[in-house]
């Protein structure tokens, strides 16, 4: 389950969602979200 969450957490950082939207929609904490972004970058 988490690894979905995850998933729909870098699609809506790809469609220019901002950190603390995608975290509130996938139920992942802000932190969660920053790390996914900055991985999405590298």
């Amino acid at each position: 389950m988490q690894k979905g969450k995850i998933e729909v957490a870098e699609r809506m950082l790809r469609k220019g969602l901002d950190v603390s939207t995608v975290a509130e929609l996938s139920d992942l904490s802000i932190e969660e979200v920053e790390n996914i972004k900055k991985n999405l970058i590298h």
